[in-house]
């Protein structure tokens, strides 16, 4: 997008940024709760949610900001955002530059 954002660019990079941390948080926790041997269910459940509300997020920045920079919110690979977004990938923030 050559330097430019789409309004509220910023807004879904920081949620996005925000969801990853989160999302971090929950599979730590799923690893603390697997070698315990606590409730490995309701950690899973946590787990699945925030990559839910992470995955749509990656969903939604696509459709304004470019791949690398919505990658770098993330916290994830290039591959991995084309993966969440196979249908995606000719809108117009996804140019990759």
């Amino acid at each position: 997008m050559n330097g430019e954002r789409a309004v509220g660019g910023e807004e879904v990079l920081a949620e996005l940024k925000a969801a990853a941390a989160v999302r971090r948080s929950a599979r730590r926790h799923l690893a603390d709760v697997t070698y315990d041997g606590g409730d490995v269910s309701a950690a899973r459940a946590d787990y699945a949610a925030a990559t839910d509300a992470w995955a749509a997020l990656i969903r939604r920045a696509v459709t304004s900001e470019a791949i690398p920079d919505v990658a770098r919110a993330a916290g994830c690979s290039r591959t991995t955002i084309y993966h969440r977004t196979p249908d995606t990938l000719d809108t117009p923030g996804t140019s990759g530059t």
